[in-house]
């Protein structure tokens, strides 16, 4: 929830898809992001303070893949 400390200054990486883009590419790329999350692959890139969750959204128009980040400036980033 962005109400929680640790999402209070971040900000968020947005993904919009078309909703006819929804069977060949959303499906797959939320996949992609849920293995990359649970699998543990960000902690061996040093990215584990990065990334503070991930949310799609499925609507009539568009459809949403957020991945939602601690800080919103690009200018306080994590490193490379």
């Amino acid at each position: 929830m962005w109400e929680d400390p640790a999402n209070k200054a971040g900000g968020r990486w947005l993904l919009t898809l078309d909703r006819y883009q929804r069977n060949p590419w959303l499906d797959q790329t939320w996949l992609e992001i849920m293995m990359y999350l649970i699998g543990g692959d960000h902690k061996e890139s040093n990215t584990d303070e990065c990334i503070n969750g991930a949310v799609v959204n499925i609507r009539n128009k568009a459809d949403k893949i957020s991945l939602w980040l601690p800080i919103s400036d690009k200018n306080q980033g994590h490193g490379q």
